[in-house]
């Protein structure tokens, strides 16, 4: 095989432990004018939590380990998930989630309660909230108008949506060009496409760069279609193409119906085949497959994907965790030839893994093993052994791989193997390894081969050398991201070996240096009384003396986002802020819009603009560490006894306070809760079925997130480390790990450190962290970590 980036991939991925992430496939797969219709797959396994070798995880990856087991009882003595009826607010009040949404809405204007609803992804229940409002006169009135006809298209029914907005014409002012950018759409989605070209025009006049010409662009190119005009709109289209990168993908299905609209079904059938193979596992491709079949039943003549092409769509949906889809493409290849037949078996194999087929995964490699030493297959299988407890066999592998790959390749192999050794607690050997890794590779991970030499030293009670491991991994890289974790545990070092003066000097600079950091909060505890007084300054953002305004464009878009807020429409809000702040540094103006966007509910660019642009706890504390739906979160703390600030810091960390953000293995928004999930907790709360389906509601989410925090919280005896790592990780990990042997016995911090996955050792120390942070802003009682792990209860098992 030729390709590096596919090794890669493997290698960052190799797992340390057995994980079983469910997740369920319903794309198409077959070829493009035959694929079946839509039907559950097989549930495969999606993205697991990664060890120490894998590379960081993209934001909200976290979440997709929630249900890492599913075992009834396992390692707890339950009998199943009905055993965490116990957990705070299960015996509570009997509400439905959808109840608790009106209490926290009790109160709110029409208009209000209309956008909370547009904001949950019930476009149907925005309707009617709106409709007693529509019939007065009034800001509200035509903000209602403009909430329902968004839902309108949202629910299909443009014609709809033009009859509400019609009469607010002429009333809209600044969101006028809004306004006829909705009735453009309304009309062209319901026939009137010749009506709805000048309404889109004069949408586009009025900010040709900005969000408004965005859209209108579009949208006038399939109002072209529409209204006979199919080569103007190709025109259109291959201009915006070439042009835009955002929502190509977008503007070549409306490329794809001008083709077919103007005779030219060649063009139309090429750019359907190239979208179904690059957007495989998204509604893009899954249209353009429909398209496709519905092309082929009227006789039009598609050709049969390529080997490659049906690989490279396989291989995307890989990617995206749709592995049984995945399979039954790979089972349509054929005979790829002789170039593509490694590709072939390595996809096989990974699909076969990612849907729970590891043993058969693995005899499929090992014939191809025998018979040479391709890197690509070499490392899956590496991996797949070290899944099965192999780890003799899975270090083989991976010296055999360093034996014939050279550059970051061999480095990648040879840490893997030392890594595997050191998580099952062949220390010796792992610290032989990690030594022979620093002497022999430069640049890749040389700071974390250091760092684990010293940390597999100290492990084994060689803390002299660990100390001073330490001070070279200091003084060799003050760049690196470890400098933090390797200052306190040279400290730790110095406290082990008996230099307890020097190592109450290196805790009192860890405190000084990163005082709201996870190390920061370690040392506070190892000092103990002796701790000195926190020094930290925070601010929130100050009040400005004045309110400036951007000029031109910029100062149009700041305006036209402050009246789309208001109205209840955050997500063109939210483009229209975005575009007025492009390029922008002026403090004051950067301030103001942050302010908009808190004040509009949109806690994820405040928070942005807080934490990156506005200078975070130093002078925008408020922003960088905000109350985001605070009605929500108090309401859950309150039913199940959780404090306000363990719920703001874990959503900060899963989704960055949004709710329409959705991770690979579906869950969604806020709290990241997995539909499956919050069926489970449904059920044990008395909740009718269905929650799974409201998570973008932040009043269902927060809720069922809230359950699952308290019931983790009985099991783990309230400990934030410890409820961190079981929500990213599932508490069944949790248990497991303070069980084995070698981890039961450590105190919190070594314990945290050992941690398998270095997704989950981020994560909690980051959640820890925004803990203590928020309790610090708003006045909280300062956090203070025990040294030692608390016993474990029984209790929730998913």
């Amino acid at each position: 095989m030729s390709g590096r980036p596919v090794l890669l991939a493997l290698l960052l991925t190799a797992h340390v432990s057995p994980t079983s992430v469910a997740a369920s496939s319903n794309r198409p797969g077959g070829t493009p004018h035959s694929l079946p219709a839509r039907s559950p797959a097989a549930p495969g396994e999606a993205v697991s939590a990664r060890d120490d070798a894998a590379a960081d995880a993209s934001a909200g990856a976290a979440k997709d380990k929630r249900n890492e087991e599913d075992t009834p009882g396992a390692a707890s003595g339950k009998t199943g998930p009905a055993a965490a009826g116990n957990a705070p607010g299960a015996d509570s009040e009997r509400t439905s989630a959808g109840a608790t949404a009106a209490v926290s809405e009790k109160g709110r204007s029409a208009r209000a309660r209309a956008a909370s609803r547009l904001l949950a992804a019930d476009p149907a229940e925005a309707v009617a909230a709106c409709t007693p409002e529509i019939a007065k006169s009034g800001a509200d009135a035509l903000a209602c108008r403009l909430i329902s006809a968004r839902a309108k298209l949202d629910l299909g029914e443009a014609r709809s949506a033009a009859e509400v907005l019609r009469p607010a014409t002429g009333k809209l002012g600044i969101l006028e060009p809004w306004g006829a950018l909705l009735l453009g759409e309304a009309l062209a989605g319901s026939g009137q496409a010749a009506a709805a070209l000048p309404l889109l025009a004069a949408a586009r006049k009025a900010d040709p760069t900005g969000p408004l010409g965005l859209r209108a662009d579009r949208l006038e190119a399939l109002a072209l279609i529409e209204s006979g005009q199919p080569a103007q709109a190709r025109k259109r289209l291959e201009g915006l193409i070439a042009r835009r990168a955002s929502d190509v993908i977008e503007l070549r299905l409306g490329l794809a119906r001008a083709a077919l609209a103007a005779g030219d079904r060649s063009a139309a059938v090429a750019l359907y085949r190239r979208i179904w193979r690059e957007s495989a596992g998204q509604r893009a491709g899954d249209e353009a497959g429909e398209r496709l079949r519905a092309l082929a039943s009227a006789g039009v003549a598609i050709p049969e994907p390529t080997a490659a092409e049906r690989l490279d769509r396989a291989e995307r949906l890989l990617s995206r965790g749709e592995a049984a889809a995945a399979a039954a493409e790979l089972d349509a290849v054929g005979n790829p030839g002789a170039a593509l037949a490694s590709k072939l078996l390595l996809l096989r194999a990974r699909s076969l893994s990612d849907t729970e087929r590891k043993k058969e995964a693995e005899a499929l490699l090992v014939p191809a093993l025998e018979a040479g030493s391709d890197p690509d297959l070499l490392a899956l299988a590496a991996r797949l052994a070290m899944r099965r407890g192999a780890t003799d066999e899975a270090v083989a592998r991976l010296d055999r791989l360093h034996a014939t790959a050279s550059g970051s390749t061999a480095a990648e192999a040879a840490f893997l193997a030392a890594f595997f050794l050191y998580d099952h607690g062949r220390l010796e050997e792992a610290e032989a390894r990690f030594r022979a890794f620093v002497a022999e590779h430069e640049g890749h991970r040389l700071d974390e081969g250091r760092w684990y030499v010293a940390w597999t030293a100290y492990r084994q009670g060689k803390h002299a050398a660990a100390a001073s491991g330490l001070s070279e991994l200091i003084r060799e890289h003050p760049k690196s991201s470890l400098i933090p974790q390797a200052t306190y545990w040279r400290g730790r070092a110095l406290e082990a070996a008996g230099n307890r003066r020097e190592a109450a000097a290196v805790f009192r600079e860890v405190l000084r240096r990163w005082p709201t950091d996870w190390y920061g909060l370690l040392a506070q505890a190892r000092l103990g009384e002796t701790a000195p007084a926190s020094t930290f300054a925070f601010a929130m953002l100050a009040a400005p003396s004045e309110t400036p305004d951007p000029k031109g464009a910029a100062g149009s878009r700041l305006a036209r986002a402050e009246a789309l807020y208001a109205a209840g429409l955050p997500q063109p809000a939210g483009e229209e802020l975005d575009a007025a702040l492009a390029g922008q540094r002026n403090r004051a103006i950067l301030a103001r819009a942050a302010r908009v966007a808190r004040d509009g509910g949109d806690a994820w660019r405040a928070w942005q603009l807080g934490t990156v642009r506005l200078g975070g706890l130093t002078s925008a504390a408020d922003l960088a560490y905000p109350r985001a739906f605070a009605e929500e979160v108090e309401a859950s703390g309150r039913r199940f006894g959780v404090e306000p600030a363990l719920l703001w810091a874990v959503m900060r960390q899963e989704s960055g306070f949004r709710t329409a953000i959705r991770s690979q293995a579906s869950a969604v928004g806020l709290m990241q809760v997995l539909p499956r999930t919050a069926e489970k907790l449904s059920a044990l709360m008395g909740l009718p079925p269905g929650q799974g389906q409201k998570l973008a509601d932040p009043a269902v989410n927060v809720l069922l997130g809230g359950s699952y925090i308290a019931a983790l919280g009985a099991r783990f005896d309230r400990n934030p480390a410890l409820i961190a790592a079981a929500y990213n990780a599932g508490p069944l990990a949790v248990v497991r790990w303070m069980e084995d042997p070698a981890r039961r016995a450590l105190p919190l911090d070594e314990f945290v450190e050992s941690i398998p996955f270095r997704e989950t050792r981020g994560y909690v120390k980051k959640v820890v962290s925004n803990l203590a942070v928020y309790r610090l802003v708003y006045g909280d009682v300062p956090l203070r970590l025990a040294k030692e792990l608390p016993p474990v209860s029984p209790g929730v098992d998913f």
